[in-house]
């Protein structure tokens, strides 16, 4: 019996050539280049996430507010309520915390903050720059003004590449090159879920702003050695953080940028060395603890682009680690502006980054510190629509370490950083699309070297995290699961989301 011959593809001659294949993967990496992917050489490591296709309705959607389309709503189940905010004010970001929330929203141009109590009453704060949640005391919000000009909109411009500078170089610097305005100096006030003050203006340390609230003082940080190419400010190679102790005693914290905070933990972010790190706060706070110096060695590449110029110095300072704080793996691919945001019980973080010219959400679980598990989620419907897939439940799932064109690349910082929130949100669906557009091409750093607040805080239901993308997709994910799912929340524009007070 004659073995049965498989059918052969008849492909022209001139495909057997060796520079077809070459052809053939130039032009993928050109394709992924121009939908905003880095190049092969800079892809992120780590663990990868897939988000399924056909949006599905989430299970179990507590009170929520949502800021779409120009304006701010409550919603649970079929109850819909409108947050009537002052005439000409355009929300741009949403912040929850302790029983109150705060509506950041720009009046011509300067930036205000707004309180919004349970029972949807709404309360002008005066202008402000940042909101972060309080941990302290009867505080619910922390706001974040200038002492000098405060609630001054960021600026939406492209960010040129090194090759389009005058000079086709990148700089580095210590103070702020010329053309350049100066760095501002800044203070807090701190609200109760009442929205009554209950501490009056407090000034930061100089040059320092604040990032951080926790239980044993308030985590203020810094750039160091601004990197600009040309007049754009670029991530900064370095930083600087200290703890603000309720005495007014300082505690240097290292060269990290601090992130979010549980009851014992700090989450910080090191620059220079792309690694994400825990620190305990009964170290944070301790006088009895020194700061050990971390290892010199850098990973290759590790400062991005910036590493191969021979203009680009390495920080004057050395850097600090509190004793005790313990580091995920070195990472590569991101770029993390924060803030982040914890689950309920503590046991994961995730936090908004940016990867070529595409937001990404960073997740990462407690549990598996000192490992390479990060996982980064891609905000955009997959190019492909397989069957739908319910959102993520209380279980948890298998990991998944494969890397997908429709879904998540994984773990570590090269490129732009998450940029600001639209500039100028209105009441219609299209102002709200050029708001995303906007947002997308705002630089990601100011010119102090300080990256500008994503418009969005990661937003927790439980053990879901729910994250929006700059297209207006919203996107579910338990960590530890296979897969994310696209949420059908019956909405669209949506801009932000954070649960209600």
């Amino acid at each position: 019996m004659k073995p049965s011959r498989r059918p052969r593809l008849n492909l022209p001659q001139w495909t057997t050539h060796p520079g077809f294949g070459v052809a053939a993967l130039l032009g993928v990496a050109v394709l992924l280049v121009v939908h905003g992917e880095p190049q092969p050489s800079s892809r992120p490591s780590g663990k990868s996430v897939v988000v399924s296709g056909s949006p599905t309705a989430p299970v179990g959607v507590p009170a929520t507010l949502v800021l779409h389309k120009g304006r701010v709503e409550y919603r649970l189940g079929s109850t819909v309520r409108h947050v009537a905010l002052p005439s000409g004010a355009r929300p741009r970001s949403i912040l929850t915390s302790r029983g109150l929330s705060v509506v950041m929203a720009a009046v011509g141009n300067r930036q205000r903050a707004y309180a919004v109590t349970k029972d949807l009453k709404v309360t002008d704060l005066g202008p402000a720059d940042a909101a972060l949640p309080a941990a302290q005391g009867t505080a619910a919000i922390v706001l974040e003004v200038a002492l000098v000009d405060p609630g001054v909109l960021d600026q939406v411009a492209p960010s040129p590449s090194a090759s389009s500078s005058p000079s086709g170089s990148v700089s580095t610097s210590s103070k702020t090159p010329p053309g350049q305005a100066a760095a501002k100096d800044f203070g807090i006030r701190r609200y109760d879920s009442s929205g009554r003050m209950v501490q009056a203006l407090r000034d930061l340390p100089r040059g320092m702003r604040a990032a951080v609230d926790t239980v044993v003082g308030l985590v203020v940080w810094t750039p160091v050695n601004p990197v600009f190419d040309g007049s754009t400010p670029l991530e900064p190679l370095s930083a600087a953080a200290q703890l603000v102790r309720p005495n007014d005693t300082l505690r240097a914290l290292g060269s990290v940028h601090p992130l979010a905070a549980t009851t014992s933990d700090l989450l910080v972010w090191d620059v220079q060395r792309r690694q994400f790190g825990i620190m305990p706060l009964r170290y944070v706070t301790s006088t009895a603890t020194s700061t050990a110096s971390p290892s010199p060695d850098l990973s290759p590449g590790s400062s991005g682009s910036r590493s191969a110029s021979s203009e680009s110095p390495s920080p004057s300072a050395t850097p600090t680690i509190v004793v005790g704080t313990r580091w995920y793996e070195p990472t590569r691919g991101f770029t993390v502006t924060g803030p982040a945001s914890f689950a309920p019980d503590g046991s994961a973080f995730a936090v908004y980054a940016q990867v070529g010219s595409r937001r990404r959400l960073v997740v990462a679980q407690l549990n598996q510190v000192l490992t390479n598990q990060i996982e980064v989620l891609a905000l955009t419907a997959p190019t492909s629509t397989p069957s739908p897939t319910p959102a993520p439940a209380s279980g948890s799932g298998p990991a998944s370490s494969d890397q997908g064109p429709g879904g998540v690349e994984s773990s570590r910082a090269s490129a732009a950083s998450a940029s600001s929130a639209s500039s100028a949100s209105s009441a219609s669906a299209a102002s709200a699309s050029s708001a995303s557009a906007a947002a997308a091409a705002s630089p990601p750093f100011d010119s102090a070297g300080f990256p500008i607040p994503a418009p969005v805080r990661p937003a927790w239901w439980g053990k879901l995290v729910v994250a929006v993308g700059s297209e207006g997709t919203v996107v579910g994910y338990q960590p530890g699961n296979a897969q994310a799912a696209l949420l059908d929340l019956g909405l669209g524009g949506i801009q932000s989301i954070a649960n209600a007070p």
